[in-house]
């Protein structure tokens, strides 16, 4: 028997961390996350691990709605290493054929099904035909010649960075001459490989073998342009260079001839199988957006990123928001094929009523509550869904408010309630109806019709001529982005007041937001490209529907403004450039940037000049990587002029605005495109043929670099020479060391690594050579690494009886057992930077103890923090979002801090529970932390009810030069913030609460909550030393007040608790009425039907979401789950014993 103490424990005396919700899109974001380590780990050992690999094609194999294939798209854009120079140039290839050829054949236990029967298995899905047997042999047999091919090349490469024991290798020409023979073999018969996919009189069903074949191809040809560029320098025979040069240039040409061409005739098959339709009915529209839906995701989402895969446009891998838009299948409003007339969600009708005008609009559904109206005016009883009310919120959540019922006199009509609000993300909605003589009812559901949203669901869904079932299946790593009514006719099953839905649908990562500067956990950045269909309120008339961009374009012409909005996360620079189609020359476009949080203050603008890319198609499409689109529209990458490449943003929001300065015909944009340009420095290659000094390097500006990276390629005679090769380090004009290295034989190394202290100045001079004709040195892949501003060296007594002193002072007294009551976390870090900016030369010995006593003070810190990790250091006790990050190299911070990023596609946050049992009774407690920037970041302590409640906007400010007097490094003043300048001041760098502790409450272990999270999808921060200390006992007074809080919050809690029992019970009891001893893992009594369990009603609990991390299980998610999974094994068991197959039509 189930009682309820088995299935409901209590809201606080659970201390394990809350688990994520069960959705679509945080395990397949999961999947992504592990496949960028496995990237990872591969550039390290060139081991590439399968691992995520089989856990996918597990997920695949159970059902659901999980799409292998689209993590193979996902992997061949997000995943990969930065910078080109860091990385050895392993092939994406590998990785690629461990997604596509393990599973080229099945048969075997743990490899069942083919990758053609998985491509076909989706077609079918979406536009239920198939393709004959003998045909998926034939591509089956085509594959199977790529695949060994594909997998010699790739390994070809991987043998020549790795040894047998995983450790990295540098090629040589040897190396590079193997590889392109590899390649060469594979690529010299492409176009035959890749036509053959083209089944003749089966275009259209073979058209996504043909999709997958081409990204294969274009991989190769990325890996080896790659590769080439990478090392083309170890060639030392100047004959050899130019044909390897040559080699790459061909590639290049070919890779872009063939993206040209593959796009074209993708886009022709398309438009020859495209459905008509000429009366919106259901069943014309549905047949129309199945076509388009299929399509999208199995081709043309192929071609979007087959531009971003040429590595010379894209060196690093591309976030590209695909906005283009897909439908469901219309449901409801009843089962007729009736004629709907298509409003956007302003109300306004479409333009010539077509479906494809229809477009992302630069907002999403945020929110929705669905009506059912029920009423029994004559024989008919009628309960139907009538309607909905929804908000869709854009870049700035505000909200757009869409209204879709009927009214009578002006107001909701008394039959009718609503349902609880649904939040987003939601993935699908299905209908059921029965209309009889006795019965009108209609049921809106998502997957699981036991869920009901809105209406009732009907007695018999599938009524002889009277019922109507839709069977919508959600869309693989989709999400709705909007919901459109479907009006029912008057005339038709006697209401008019009748709703169906449209829903649109967009890729999971897709947000109204835009958001550059983001890094992955090992702080690896992607270009991010925005459409700029992002746009809020587009005329109809401007948009451009594109098939082959993954997003709409928009014309442009002179008079028009067009505002991108973006927040930036990181402070670096950026190189800016758009994607855009135009028939003139000397076009030129403005792109302005204002900051936001300034008050829209201006802070730069570049230029980039168009020329007609219908030319450039012509005269040498292949140099320049030009895509021909749907309408004929030739799109091109545009750069603005070098003294505007790079731009250097501060963390904040920011507008970028577009308009067009020269030129009297439209410019058709595309994407804004944002590059990350790293903070390094990357001098030219310099050949040397001489014995005097080259200096690689020099800043006048107070920079100072770690080290000097690169290779050094010595070409000499041995028998004559034995080159020394001298890196001289230097500080200004004064000398810090030199490192010599001699060279006996020919080859090439690394610049051996400067281990001493920063310089700003780095010279090279080579000695031991006589320089004969053909010979010298080159240094290649020069980077001047880690850039920072100098720190202080402090030299004079003075400044160590300074900070001697504030050293002193962290402690209580001479015995530094004790922190001062005053002392900070943060303060202790301040000291540290303090004695590390003492001179090593001067005050080696007073530095070494002075160390030793910040060292004690930090661990006394941590000591008196009942937070555990308060730095986030490693073994902290903080629950994270998902996309919260550690990041390094902050000045403000001592050592790394977290960055909370804008809450675009989970809630972005950091939680931490206190154990009841580290609590002292009647103390009040201290919160504290340093915040180096916030925008929107919310802040809560609560133990009895949310005590601490605060919204903090801390602004970007920079640090100040390390002092030896007691003054932080925090902060030079900054401009004038937004919300200063209306009379209010920015928020402090530094916050800190109080919060009281009464008498303590073991049992239900009740502890003090601490949350930080971003409350606006524009919002972020970078906070780290956080404290909850103790500070002192309570007076009497306190006492008495704590105590008021205390009862009050108990008699809260007591009567929630009732509440909850009250509404569990009556279903604990039903369901324990189905079940033989009413026990849930036994059989179900002999005479309990489908209508039995239809007349379970799962309760409505409040608390399915945590209250502070809402992508995380509340108190009563288990419960419900519970209750469910109860349900559905007694589902199970009466369709076993069914002799009719799926007899309730679900």
């Amino acid at each position: 028997m189930v009682v309820l103490n088995n299935i409901y424990k209590g809201p606080y005396n659970v201390l394990a961390t809350p688990t994520f919700l069960d959705t679509q899109e945080g395990s397949f974001d999961d999947l992504i996350t592990d496949l960028q380590s496995a990237w990872d780990n591969f550039n390290k050992t060139g081991a590439f691990s399968t691992e995520v690999l089989n856990q996918a094609y597990k997920m695949y194999e159970n059902g659901g709605s999980f799409d292998y294939l689209a993590l193979f798209k996902a992997g061949i854009t997000v995943v990969g290493s930065v910078f080109p120079e860091i990385a050895p140039a392993v092939p994406f290839i590998t990785m690629i054929a461990n997604f596509i050829f393990p599973h080229l054949f099945g048969g075997t236990s743990d490899n069942k099904q083919t990758i053609i029967n998985i491509i076909d298995d989706e077609v079918n899905r979406l536009l239920n035909e198939r393709l004959e047997q003998d045909k998926k042999d034939e591509l089956q047999g085509y594959l199977n010649g790529m695949g060994n091919n594909i997998k010699d090349f790739g390994q070809k490469i991987v043998d020549t960075l790795f040894n047998s024991n995983k450790k990295p290798l540098i090629p040589n020409s040897h190396s590079l001459h193997d590889v392109y023979q590899s390649y060469s073999g594979f690529i010299g018969n492409v176009n035959t490989v890749i036509d053959q996919f083209r089944l003749k009189s089966y275009e259209k069903m073979s058209l996504p073998y043909y999709c997958l074949a081409v990204t294969l191809v274009l991989n190769v040809y990325r890996d080896f342009i790659r590769y080439g560029k990478k090392w083309i320098y170890t060639i030392t025979d100047e004959t050899d260079y130019t044909t390897y040069e040559n080699y790459i240039n061909t590639a290049i040409k070919n890779m872009n001839q063939l993206t040209s061409k593959a796009t074209k005739y993708v886009l022709n098959t398309f438009k020859t199988y495209l459905p008509t339709y000429n009366y919106n009915s259901k069943s014309q529209l549905n047949t129309y957006n199945s076509y388009i839906r299929s399509m999208t995701i199995s081709c043309l989402d192929y071609v979007a990123i087959w531009p971003t895969l040429n590595p010379i446009d894209y060196p690093i891998p591309t976030q590209l928001d695909k906005t283009r838009i897909i439908f469901q299948d219309i449901v409801g409003p009843t089962g007729k094929d009736i004629h709907f007339d298509l409003f956007d969600i302003y109300g306004k009708k479409l333009p010539n009523n077509d479906v494809f005008r229809y477009s992302y609009g630069g907002f999403q559904l945020s929110s929705a509550r669905f009506l059912t109206s029920s009423y029994h005016p004559s024989d008919i009883k009628h309960c139907i869904f009538s309607g909905f009310t929804a908000e869709n919120i854009n870049y700035k959540s505000e909200v757009t408010q869409q209204n879709e019922y009927d009214l009578q006199n002006g107001s909701l009509y008394a039959d009718s309630s609503w349902s609880n609000t649904i939040t987003s993300p939601m993935y699908l909605f299905n209908m059921a109806s029965q209309n009889t003589m006795y019965l009108d009812y209609s049921a809106l559901y998502n997957s699981d019709k036991y869920f009901t949203i809105a209406g009732c669901y009907p007695l018999n869904d599938n009524s002889t001529g009277k019922g109507y079932h839709s069977n919508v299946t959600s869309t693989a790593n989709h999400k709705i982005q909007a919901i459109y009514a479907m009006h029912n006719n008057p005339d038709v099953e006697q209401d008019g007041r009748k709703r169906g839905i449209l829903a649109s649908l967009v890729p999971f990562e897709v947000t109204p937001t835009n958001i550059i500067g983001q890094t992955d956990q090992n702080e690896n950045q992607k270009i991010q490209a925005f459409p700029i269909e992002k746009i809020n309120h587009l005329d109809y008339n401007k948009i451009k529907v594109e098939r082959s961009n993954g997003a709409n374009s928009i014309s442009m012409e002179t008079g028009d403004v067009y505002s991108i909005y973006f927040t930036n996360v990181l402070h670096q620079n950026y190189q800016i450039r758009v994607r855009a189609a135009t028939s003139s020359n000397n076009i030129q476009i403005k792109g302005s940037i204002y900051n936001e949080d300034l008050n829209g203050t201006y802070v730069a603008s570049f230029q980039p000049s168009l020329s007609n890319t219908s030319i450039l198609n012509t005269e040498n499409p292949e140099l320049n990587n030009l895509i021909e689109g749907i309408n004929g529209d030739i799109y091109k990458l545009f750069s603005s002029s070098e003294e505007t490449l790079n731009l250097t943003l501060s963390p904040g929001n920011y507008r970028l605005e577009f308009s067009l300065q020269t030129g009297d015909t439209p410019v058709i944009l595309d994407r804004v495109e944002f590059i990350p340009i790293p903070s390094q420095i990357k001098p030219q290659n310099l050949n040397i043929q001489d014995n005097k000094s080259y200096e690689i390097w020099r800043d006048n500006n107070n920079n100072y670099a770690s080290y000097l990276s690169g290779t050094v390629v010595p070409i000499f005679n041995p028998t004559t020479d034995n080159p020394i090769v001298t890196f001289e380090y230097f500080d200004g004009e004064e000398s810090l060391g030199t490192i010599p290295k001699k060279y006996s034989n020919v080859g090439f190394d690394d610049i051996p690594k400067w281990l001493g202290k920063k310089f700003n100045r780095v010279t090279v001079t080579v000695s031991n050579f006589t320089f004969p004709p053909g010979s010298g040195i080159t240094l290649a892949n020069l980077i001047i690494q880690d850039i920072k501003n100098k720190y202080s060296q402090f030299t004079t007594p003075e400044d160590l009886e300074k900070i001697t002193n504030q050293v002193n002072q962290l402690f209580t007294s001479s015995s530094q057992t004790e922190l001062t009551p005053t002392v900070t976390d943060y303060g202790i870090d301040q000291m540290v930077l303090k004695v590390d900016a003492l001179s090593d030369d001067v005050f080696g010995m007073e530095k070494k103890t002075l160390r030793k006593l910040v060292n004690q003070a930090k661990q006394l810190s941590k000591a008196r923090n009942v937070l555990v990790g308060g730095n986030f250091e490693k073994g902290h006790e903080w629950v994270l979002g998902r996309k919260a990050t550690m990041v390094a190299n902050h000045d403000l911070f001592k050592g790394d801090h977290l960055l909370l990023p804008p809450p675009t596609l989970y809630p972005s946050y950091a939680y931490q529970k206190i154990d009841e049992s580290k609590l002292q009774p009647n103390t009040r407690y201290t919160v504290s932390g340093f915040v180096a920037q916030s925008e929107h970041l919310e802040v809560v302590v609560s133990r009895y009810g949310k005590e601490v409640h605060d919204m903090l906007d801390v602004p970007y400010e920079e640090a100040l030069p390390i002092s030896s007097d007691e003054s932080p490094n925090c902060c030079k003043p900054a401009a004038c913030q937004c919300s200063s300048c209306d009379g209010s001041q920015p928020d402090s760098h530094f916050f800190s609460y109080s919060i009281d502790v009464g008498s303590l409450q073991s049992d239900v272990n009740l502890g003090i909550e601490f949350g930080l999270r971003i409350a606006k999808p524009n919002g972020f921060a970078k906070i780290s030393n956080l404290e909850i200390k103790e500070d002192r006992p309570l007076t009497e007074k306190e006492i008495k007040k704590v105590q008021r809080k205390e009862q009050k919050w108990k008699k809260a809690f007591d009567q929630e608790q009732a509440e909850v029992a009250a509404t569990l019970q009556p279903t604990l009891d039903q369901i324990n009425a189905l079940y033989q001893n009413e026990d849930w893992n036994g059989s179900l009594h002999p005479h309990v039907t489908y209508q039995h369990l239809s007349a379970v009603v799962l309760p409505t609990l409040p608390k399915q979401r945590h209250w502070f991390m809402e992508d995380r299980e509340g108190e009563h998610y288990s419960v419900t789950q519970q209750f469910q999974q109860a349900l559905d094994r007694a589902f199970q068991q009466i369709e076993e014993q069914n002799l009719i197959h799926n007899g309730s039509f679900a």
